[in-house]
């Protein structure tokens, strides 16, 4: 057997020996390492863990030993801790360590290693501050600025509540912002808000039309309260025409300039030219031959306009549509709706043809139409189909079968068509009857124009160029006004938030808590000190850590080092001693709890881990494995 060996005051070998198997762990202080260290293999004989370094350090294993399938070595500190309270108010949370122990491990003495901030809160009281008010751009206003309080002791401010005109000065813009000024020391948490209304009075606007020349218009202004701006101000009520001029466009947007005074927003207005009786001319979209003669007449509109009253036609006409409408326009003419005058040309009788169609497979038939002149719409004449002949009746045809006509030279007058239908068959399916319920109306047109006919007249002028009047609605005067300067009030938005802040002198100091954390010590007490003095450089910190009661068992850092200990294992009952039994376990059958294992063959299959920290300083026990 070869003993393993511990030792370096930072870095430790750890040797573990086992007949001819060996383990090699380089550990770290809190450190562990795991691996197959013995596997399936069970020693007949006690081994010993020898450490060397540490008085009176060593740890023997003897007793039946099982299936030991993984074992691990590691280092930890077992020293008494020091928790610290963190301060109830913004700061950072001090820290402090066990200095000196007596003989009993009783903590004697407690080093501050981080005396944090905010263990203690100076105390302020609040008063009013002064707060004055001016405007710049001008000169010669004043003001009194009213405060009013909200809340109290140190929770205390004050808004600014109501702002007096005490003279209204000269040359001040409209809408300028106030400034607030506050005396020396004052907090401001958020600014109050104000802007100030100057005196108003009529503006000078002027109007002019692009477009055409010699023009001159004269604008008139009516006062009113602008509900945008909340103050007084002028809009454009009316337009007068002092002088037309000439070459404008009907339509025409008219421009407004302030020459004295400020525009908030622009009056919209637009002219009326005079208007003349057009020269209309018309045209067909087809047909040769033909001379038109237009002659209107007033529609007696404001503004006035013409309409199309009669056309008359002259010339050797021919290719006309008959139905086909004229068009109309002329030069300087302006088209505000269109005439509708329709063609009517010279008709004769158009050329028919007829036919059944069988909807249960019938065919065969021939019907020739008979056609009778009547007079159509308009008194013109037309040819409508009065009889069928049954040339032919076919076969395989039903009664209420479809006869249609078909147009082979001329044309539809209007929507007049033809309907008709089989009355009664043969028992081949023969026709032998028919029914006609509507004999349309056809006709063929011979291109010559016979007459025009006015459906309506259109709406037509020619534009003179001349301004005759201005449009403005009642709410397209926009908004005008001339300032004087001179303040007249002011508005406040928002009061906004100050205080003045003295100290009282006086704090309010915490008393937090000290707590010791061992795993060997107990029973010790301690008072944590706070510097609450106002104006002292270490204000709000933790200047010392008083001992009240020392307790005892406790471990300083460096000295409490511990082995901890990692085993698995199977089969065999483990126990894991330091001066004495292991205390018992709840719950013996749950496999990740090895501590209490009596019964080798009710946990023959069972796996379990066991950790335990050993203290390296003195006696450190021993660890049995069973």
């Amino acid at each position: 057997m070869r003993p393993g060996v511990l030792s370096g005051p930072s870095g430790y070998t750890a040797g573990l020996a086992l007949q001819d198997f060996t383990a090699v762990l380089d550990l770290q202080p809190g450190e562990h390492k795991c691996g197959a260290v013995y596997q399936g293999y069970a020693p007949s004989s006690p081994t010993e863990f020898a450490f060397s370094g540490f008085s009176g350090a060593s740890v023997d294993c003897g007793g039946e030993l099982g299936v030991l399938l993984r074992a691990s070595i590691g280092l930890l500190s077992v020293a008494t801790t020091v928790w610290i309270a963190p301060p109830t108010h913004d700061g950072s949370q001090a820290t402090a360590e066990p200095a000196s122990v007596d003989a009993a491990g009783g903590i004697t003495g407690v080093t501050v290693t981080d005396p944090g901030s905010g263990y203690a809160r100076e105390i302020f009281q609040r008063t009013a501050p002064t707060i004055t008010a001016s405007v710049a751009g001008g000169a010669g206003a004043a003001f009194r600025v009213t405060l009013s309080q909200a809340g109290s002791g140190e929770e205390a401010t004050w808004s600014v509540s109501a702002i007096e005109l005490l003279a209204g000065g000269a040359g001040y813009p409209d809408f300028a912002y106030v400034t607030f000024s506050a005396s020396a020391g004052t907090t401001v948490e958020y600014p109050a808000a104000a802007y100030i209304f100057t005196g108003r009075l009529e503006p000078t606007v002027v109007a002019a039309v692009s477009g055409g020349e010699g023009a001159e218009l004269s604008v008139a202004l009516a006062e009113f309260s602008d509900f945008f701006s909340g103050g007084q101000a002028w809009r454009v009520s009316s337009v007068g025409v002092v002088a037309g001029g000439s070459g404008y466009s009907n339509g025409s947007p008219v421009t407004f300039t302030v020459t004295d005074g400020t525009q908030q927003y622009a009056a919209n207005a637009t002219i009326n030219t005079g208007r003349s009786e057009p020269a209309l001319t018309a045209s067909a979209p087809s047909g040769a031959g033909a001379t038109f003669t237009v002659t209107t007449l007033s529609n007696a509109t404001s503004p006035n306009s013409w309409g199309v009253a009669s056309v008359a036609v002259s010339g050797v006409t021919s290719g006309y549509q008959d139905g086909a409408e004229l068009s109309f326009g002329g030069s300087g003419v302006t088209e505000e709706s269109p005439a509708s005058v329709v063609i009517r040309t010279g008709r004769v009788a158009p050329t028919l043809s007829a036919g059944a169609v069988g909807w249960s497979g019938g065919s065969g038939a021939q019907l020739t139409p008979t056609l009778t002149e009547i007079v159509s719409d308009g008194g013109l004449p037309a040819w409508t189909v009065s009889g069928l002949d049954i040339v032919t009746g076919g076969s395989g045809y039903s009664p209420y079968d479809y006869i249609y006509i078909a147009v082979t030279d001329g044309q539809l007058d209007g929507f007049w068509e033809f309907y008709g239908y089989v009355e009664s068959v043969d028992e081949s399916g023969a026709i032998t009857s028919v029914t006609i319920s509507s004999g349309g109306r056809y006709f063929k047109s011979n291109g010559q124009i016979a007459s025009l006919q006015v459906i309506s007249g259109g709406q037509y002028y020619s534009d003179t160029g001349i301004i005759e009047s201005v449009n403005i609605g009642p709410y397209d005067g926009g908004s005008y006004y001339k300032a004087t300067g001179t303040i007249t009030a002011v508005y406040l938005e928002y009061g906004g938030s100050y205080y003045v802040a003295t100290s009282t002198g006086t704090a309010e100091i915490d008393t937090p808590e000290v707590r010791f954390s061992s795993a060997t010590g107990s029973g010790t007490t301690a008072t944590a000190t706070v510097d609450g003095q106002v104006g002292s450089p270490t204000f709000g910190t933790i200047t010392a850590i008083t001992v009240d009661a020392p307790g005892s068992g406790h471990l300083l850092k460096g000295a409490a080092w511990g082995i901890e200990i990692y085993i698995e294992a199977s089969i065999w009952h483990l126990a894991v001693l330091t001066g004495g039994e292991p205390p018992p376990v709840a719950n013996p059958g749950d496999p990740n709890d090895c501590a209490n294992f009596s019964d080798k063959a009710e946990q023959s299959h069972a796996r379990c881990l066991r950790r335990k920290a050993m203290p390296v300083s003195g006696d450190c026990g021993r660890l049995a494995v069973h």
